[in-house]
């Protein structure tokens, strides 16, 4: 009989110890997948940080912003965009109003302030522009 209850205590013994080593192999591997998240998302937030310092340079916004105003002014007549200072002056003396409606969108989206804006209506398809925009 005392075989027997030491055979048992083995065989509990053994049986514990491998369901101990699967649980702690469970464990590790799952710890192995959260470093791996855990890296992956601090590699996305190293580029996030690095395009967000891109994009807030302050002479890459008036680069950005001086060649949209350029792009969208191209087939104006009289087109002038001078920088002085901290502030960029456009002025147009004769643009159509598709123009200045994708003019004031693409300002108004880039979330610059605007200090002076003038339009005046030359006729039914075209106006003249002052726009004055703080950097």
């Amino acid at each position: 009989m005392r075989s027997l209850q030491s055979r048992y205590i083995i065989v509990f013994f053994g049986a514990l110890l491998m369901v101990v080593v699967w649980n702690l192999h469970r464990a590790s591997v799952h710890q192995l997948q959260l470093q791996e998240e855990y890296l992956h998302t601090k590699a996305v937030a190293e580029r996030l940080q690095a395009l967000k310092e891109g994009w807030s340079s302050t002479s890459q916004e008036r680069a950005n912003l001086q060649r949209t105003i350029k792009k969208v002014l191209n087939n104006s007549e009289g087109v002038d965009v001078i920088q002085n200072g901290g502030r960029l002056n456009v002025s147009a003396t004769r643009i159509d109003a598709k123009s200045v409606e994708r003019l004031l969108n693409k300002v108004l989206n880039q979330g610059v302030e605007i200090t002076q804006l003038h339009l005046e209506r030359i006729n039914d398809t075209s106006a003249s522009l002052k726009l004055e925009i703080a950097l």
